[in-house]
């Protein structure tokens, strides 16, 4: 089948990326479609309409934009589409009732991990079967109200997602690219304010699974140095985890090494790496070791100046639900 995902592109959209890699090693026809601004409304449509894809799917990861996308999303109808209209993401899989509304035109929501509900979701459609039997969506009911298919358990082991296909050049930074890529999903954090934490509180009520899971550092070297080799042998990699180390110093540091080990296996050298950490689990002899890794950048997210404001956010709570690499 033809899927058209839809999505951000200020810089490589790694959720698509992976999503179109898994449509393709299972026989689908995928293309990314950048929609990175209400502006280009216009031209989206008339693209989706001349291409008559199968199905479109919208990737609509924060709140802020859904407005956009479902002004697409009736758009498309009012051109004329009449292909199956999914979307997935953060934001429509815990407003799917609001998404599913019929003046939208959306026929279904992806829950969650997305890769193996998709692979079903598009067999199902391939073959005719009813949608109602594939785990991990959201759709109408006959009656027309919204309902969640059997909930499907979150991904345990990351390093059997296929590497995103990478279908445009690198952004650079100083004339150097600058490739996102994604070790882990997840975070241990309870912060109320979060919806990462949201998102995956849902889906372990739901379904079950750990919250935090990391692919291995073997996993991670093999798709830094098919990159690293198709940008020329320079690049800065952007870890896009929601935590790039651990609440525990000697986890994460054993973490760091295990990334460097896995490097020299496959002959990389020293590389800039970027990547996001919580305020409490960074230490002295932790930052060392990043910088002995090349992390150049990290960013620390301080959302309070106070102990008791972040006592309100619940910014130090942890979960329980972790999956250590």
């Amino acid at each position: 089948m033809r899927i058209h995902f839809v999505g951000a592109d200020l810089e490589e959209n790694l959720g698509i990326g992976i999503l179109a890699a898994v449509t393709e090693n299972h026989g689908h026809r995928p293309t990314i479609v950048p929609f990175n601004d209400v502006s280009e409304t216009d031209r989206v449509v008339r693209r989706i309409v001349e291409d008559a894809p199968d199905i479109v799917g919208l990737s609509i990861q924060f709140q802020h934009r859904a407005p956009e996308f479902l002004m697409l999303a009736r758009k498309l109808r009012e051109a004329g589409f009449r292909g199956h209209l999914t979307t997935g993401g953060q934001f429509p899989t815990l407003a799917y009732r609001e998404v599913l509304d019929p003046r939208n035109g959306v026929d279904s929501v992806v829950l969650h991990d997305g890769e193996e509900t998709l692979v079903d979701f598009l067999d199902a459609l391939s073959h005719g079967k009813p949608l109602t039997d594939v785990a991990g969506l959201a759709l109408r009911a006959d009656d027309g109200a919204p309902m969640r298919t059997p909930a499907r358990r979150l991904l345990d082991n990351l390093d059997t997602v296929p590497f995103a296909r990478r279908y445009r050049q690198h952004n650079r930074h100083m004339n150097i690219p600058f490739i996102p890529i994604i070790g882990g999903r997840g975070c241990w954090g309870k912060c109320s304010y979060c919806s990462i934490i949201a998102f995956y509180d849902d889906a372990i009520e739901s379904g079950g699974g750990k919250a935090v899971r990391m692919r291995s550092a073997s996993n991670i070297a093999a798709e830094m140095a098919l990159l690293l080799d198709g940008a020329g042998g320079k690049g800065i990699f952007c870890f896009h985890d929601d935590n790039f180390i651990f609440p525990s110093e000697k986890l994460s540091i054993k973490r760091i090494r295990d990334i460097r080990a896995a490097l020299d296996e496959y002959g990389v050298g020293r590389v800039a790496m970027v990547g996001k950490a919580r305020p409490d689990c960074v230490t002295p002899q932790l930052a060392k070791e990043l910088a002995e890794l090349g992390v150049i950048r990290l960013y620390v997210g301080v959302e309070n100046g106070s102990e008791a404001g972040g006592d309100h956010l619940r910014r130090g709570t942890q979960q329980t639900h972790v999956r250590e690499a």
